[in-house]
């Protein structure tokens, strides 16, 4: 007997069904009895079947040299001992593969055991060894999350079925070695699952797994290559606008970023963004533009200055990224299409303010903005860059006496 990691019961055992009036002439089989309820109710699953009167006996025990069960994560992992005569009448097996030498095919008439000759063998005992795996139940109505902890010290992944602000369940998920270190979870096969990410760390390969939905088991697993360690994980996203889950790299010798675009657990394009001064360091991904694709932010980690960009190139030397429709900091961005932005407002409200800073938003009218504001503030209000041409530079100070005071090209200033 034997208990896997979620909680299912096996049982291997030996079965002899005596012949009408003859004890002795009857059959044997091995069988792998499971339960997922406690034997509520099981499941009866047949090994292999075999007359007991080939082969003769020559020594006792007849079967019982072989016979044990084991279970690790969630599969059995078992050995028994049974006659080889694999013809179809003096024993039978479910789905087996010999290893040693036989003519014909297992399972028919014509099977026959062999030497290296090609000499006939007569039927003998063998050891069989079989593995059997039991799926995690799916979540429960009223899960409505799921969380993935990673043993460091053996490699195992276990899935909590969260709900309510408890966790409901929790089975095992898998095991990987443990130079497969955890980068993240993203929609890589198509979407229509949520996948984790693996990277091994001595060789910089990648390797997806898919987590099939609402059933809490690894559905399959594909490499998506091996990339130099020198580039690094930064995060995934929308970058190539298809609906799919893509992965940035930076290579952190030069600065450079490269985009994958994966989708079918592939990887089917990639392209180089450009590289960026390694002071410019990874913050998040994230829609800054409100444009439905996914923008990546850099900080500058001399100044604390904070950059966005919805650009597929980086071209400027003098700044980390293209910010099509605007920027954080203190110094606007450049664009690569041919239509140039508007240029970025840069004021200094009141003297006891360092700097101002712009922004995409689409209201003007709020009043003084939490520290966490998600895209940059002038004094107490906020700005909106023009969908159209610029208009005509208007000046706005906010004291009688400002310490400094520049242009701007938003035409609206509430």
């Amino acid at each position: 007997m034997a208990i896997l990691a979620n909680g299912a019961i096996g049982l291997l055992y030996n079965r002899y069904a005596p012949a009408m009036g003859d004890p002795a002439t009857g059959t044997l089989s091995q069988h792998l009895l499971t339960t997922t309820d406690d034997f509520a109710t099981t499941k009866d699953v047949t090994l292999a079947s075999q007359s007991n009167t080939t082969p003769t006996i020559q020594f006792d025990p007849y079967l019982g040299d072989f016979f044990d069960l084991t279970g690790i994560g969630n599969t059995f992992y078992g050995i028994f001992s049974a006659s080889n005569a694999d013809d179809g009448t003096n024993a039978s097996f479910t789905n087996v593969t010999f290893n040693r030498l036989f003519t014909g095919t297992p399972g028919t008439s014509n099977f026959q055991l062999t030497d290296a000759n090609g000499n006939a063998l007569t039927s003998s005992i063998d050891p069989f060894f079989f593995a059997y795996s039991i799926l995690n139940p799916s979540p429960s109505p009223g899960v409505t999350a799921n969380m993935v902890l990673r043993n460091t010290g053996n490699g195992t992944y276990q899935i909590y079925n969260l709900g309510n602000n408890s966790a409901l369940a929790s089975y095992w998920l898998g095991q990987v070695g443990t130079d497969w270190g955890f980068v993240t979870l993203g929609g890589f096969n198509d979407g229509d699952t949520s996948n984790m990410l693996l990277r091994n760390s001595t060789s910089g390969a990648f390797q997806v797994y898919n987590v099939a939905p609402n059933n809490n088991n690894i559905a399959g697993s594909a490499s998506l290559g091996t990339v130099g360690l020198n580039w690094q994980f930064s995060g995934i996203g929308n970058f190539s606008s298809l609906g799919e889950t893509d992965m940035m790299l930076r290579d952190a010798n030069t600065g450079g970023f490269q985009v994958y675009d994966i989708s079918n657990n592939q990887i089917t394009a990639s392209a180089f963004m450009g590289a960026v001064g390694l002071n410019w360091q990874f913050s998040g991904i994230g829609n800054f533009s409100s444009r439905g694709t996914s923008d990546m932010l850099l900080r500058d980690a001399n100044t604390g200055d904070c950059r966005p960009t919805t650009s597929t190139a980086i071209r400027s030397p003098a700044l980390p990224l293209l910010a099509r429709s605007g920027w954080i900091g203190d110094s606007p961005a450049s664009a690569t299409s041919a239509a140039s932005p508007a240029k970025a407002i840069s004021c200094c409200a009141i003297a006891a303010r360092a700097l101002c800073k712009s922004t995409t938003s689409t209201t003007t009218n709020s009043r003084a903005p939490p520290s966490s504001a998600r895209l940059g503030w002038i004094g107490s209000l906020r700005a909106s860059l023009p969908s159209a041409l610029p208009a005509p530079p208007t000046w706005y100070c906010a004291t009688s006496t400002p310490a400094h005071s520049k242009s701007t090209t938003s035409p609206t200033i509430n």
